[in-house]
């Protein structure tokens, strides 16, 4: 029986997993230069595109290289079982063994290795249907990025064929083409879609080229516009209102951000898949969006839109009497005679009553106290003594802040211990090695790892206090996941170290640095704040003497650490002046005795007084 035409059989697949880089060949900081971010302790996620092609001739009884269905058991079995939510550097022998770095490219090779033998045995072994050799002709690896799913870097292992880069889009291109060696026609239907699953090419040496394709594909030629969408939310995120930060005409590059959505928790940022020039926007500034809702298009093809100049005299024009009618609306309402019908007044406030009835105190928006000529400007931070009010909506970080708080009260037995701590030891343990720290790591030592250090110690020797309740049980942990409070500009936020148990004063302060950053750029990851077993709370970085933390449901317990300050103690008989902190614990009194919580805040007071004793494991 003769041999058909030999054509190539691609199949896409997607998997995530986790992993660091991280070569043992290199220093601390040579790791830190050549990875950067990716060189984190905890590791980071990635989603991943599988490209696998198959290449062998059209068996003549089935009209197939093989069956597709085949393709994917065989992928599934030997690679997405293997890799699919797994950290590569843990759960695979392959990295762990070998100690090769977790790399796309080193991925790659190993999905080869895998497939290459596998695929080949099943043809011969006639277990896919197929009455001749099947052999894997290329393996491409795509690793995305979490900020953007474009412009993604294709990798492709030994003897793989090395795909060209390409953005990854809205739109589907269907074609089949037909070129004869005398022929230079070309018949082309083209369809939206969204997803890509195979692609099948026909090679023949006797003949013309066909060419049956089905594969994603983006071109500023054939599609001059894409759609923006916003990101995916997490499981605990249903919606968010969502802040424009660009307009309509707005030029804009390729993972620029254009706008962000406001959550319960953090604030995500919707970027640009490409550059161009944005189009128009399907919804409107401060309008609730779902994950993945298209929010608006942006114009690829290099022209741009601007709006016609109809459009713009039209606004400028509305925009003119508006203004106009804004005066001469205030000066009726303030010289002309009584109005027939009372205007609305907001609801008073519960509270204490002022002097003054709230009905007599105009509440304007700023736009207009601009107008009046305030010295404020309608600005809620400043007081200008011109007797008005100003009313702000909250925001939903600071409204799901409030509601936590108020369920900690109603619901947790919450009491608070005090202790002091001599930071004698830990200033001049600071002061001595910051130099070679800083050296080492690139980094300042501060306090806080200390007192991280600490707290899991001392969670390690009191379990009860990393518990918490589920209903009528009790919850034990076997790791240590702290939260750490961190003010950023629109909120507290509790970004969580993962596994301090293993972590030393270097990788706690790396961590909270990152932290710290992006509470700054308010770039904090859902992920980053879900969890925790243990809060650290730390007011002495404003200068606080002494408070008592709430409770980060459903945690059972919180340190507030405070300032330190030079005060006179009582050493050996006799009075010295040491720099001395108060620090606090709240804890959940239906799980934490009152000895249970004493005890665990002298175990911190000990760690931090004198590290030495941690090694002693004393």
């Amino acid at each position: 029986m003769s041999l058909g035409p030999k054509a190539y059989l691609t199949r896409r697949e997607t998997f995530s997993a986790s992993h660091r880089l991280h070569s043992t060949n290199l220093s601390d900081n040579e790791n830190i230069l050549l990875y950067d971010k990716c060189n984190n302790p905890n590791g980071h996620g990635h989603n991943y595109v599988l490209e696998v092609t198959v290449v062998g001739h059209i068996d003549p009884k089935t009209g197939m290289v093989m069956n597709i269905s085949d393709l994917k058991v065989l992928i599934q079995t030997h690679v997405l079982d293997l890799v699919d939510h797994k950290h590569l550097d843990l759960d695979m022998e392959y990295f762990r063994m070998k100690n090769l770095v977790s790399t796309t490219e080193n991925l790659a090779v190993f999905i080869w290795e895998q497939l290459a033998l596998q695929i080949e045995r099943a043809s011969q072994n006639n277990h896919i249907g197929m009455s001749h050799i099947v052999s894997l002709r290329s393996a491409s690896l795509r690793a995305l990025r979490s900020s953007s799913t474009a412009s993604s870097a294709v990798l492709a292992a030994t003897k793989c064929t090395t795909y060209s880069q390409r953005s990854i889009g809205q739109q589907q291109q269907y074609s089949y083409s037909t070129l004869p060696s005398t022929s230079t026609g070309i018949l082309t239907r083209e369809r939206q879609r969204t997803l890509s699953e195979q692609t099948l090419v026909i090679d023949s040496s006797n003949a013309g080229l066909y060419a049956l394709t089905r594969h994603l594909h983006t071109s500023s030629i054939l599609f001059d516009s894409v759609s923006v969408s916003t990101p995916s939310f997490p499981e605990s995120v249903k919606d968010g209102t969502i802040r424009l930060l660009k307009k309509v005409g707005d030029k804009v590059s390729a993972d620029e951000t254009i706008a962000e959505i406001e959550t319960d928790k953090t604030n995500l940022s919707v970027n640009a898949p490409q550059g161009g020039v944005i189009e128009s926007f399907s919804v409107a500034d401060g309008d609730n969006v779902t994950s993945g809702a298209v929010i608006g298009k942006i114009d690829t093809s290099g022209s741009g839109t601007k709006p016609t100049s109809a459009t713009a005299d039209a606004k400028a024009k509305a925009a003119a009497e508006k203004t106009k009618e804004e005066p001469a609306k205030q000066s009726s309402d303030t010289s002309g005679p009584a109005p027939s019908k009372t205007p609305s007044v907001p609801a008073t406030p519960k509270g204490p009553q002022r002097e003054t009835p709230t009905s007599q105190i105009s509440v304007t928006p700023a736009k207009q106290q601009a107008v009046g000529g305030g010295s404020s400007g309608g600005d809620p931070n400043k007081i200008s003594g011109t007797r008005s009010e100003t009313r702000v909506k909250m925001s939903r970080m600071r409204l799901k802040i409030a509601e936590r708080l108020k369920e900690a009260q109603n619901t947790c037995a919450m009491l608070t211990t005090f202790n002091e701590i001599d930071m004698s030891n830990i200033v001049e343990f600071r002061k001595k090695y910051a130099d070679q720290f800083l050296k080492r790591h690139n980094m300042k030592l501060g306090f806080m790892s200390a007192f991280v250090k600490a707290s899991a110690c001392a969670l390690v020797d009191n379990p009860i206090v990393n518990a918490v309740i589920d209903g009528n049980e009790i919850v034990y942990r076997d790791y240590v996941d702290i939260s750490v409070a961190v003010a950023a500009p629109k909120g507290l936020v509790v970004p969580v170290l993962r596994n301090v148990e293993r972590m030393n004063f270097a990788d706690i302060e790396r961590t909270i640095s990152e932290y710290g950053e992006k509470a700054k750029k308010g770039s904090l990851a859902i992920e980053d704040m879900d969890g925790g077993t243990f809060t650290i709370s730390n007011g002495g970085v404003f200068g606080s003497l002494f408070g008592t933390p709430i409770i980060n449901p459903p945690q059972s317990a919180i340190l507030g650490m405070h300032g330190i300050f030079d005060r006179p103690v009582a050493i050996n008989g006799k009075i010295e002046i040491r720099p001395m902190m108060y620090v606090a614990l709240t804890y959940d009194h239906r799980i934490l005795d009152g000895r249970d919580a004493v005890l665990f805040l002298r175990k911190i007071k000990q760690y931090v007084e004198d590290s030495r004793s941690i090694f002693l494991d004393l």
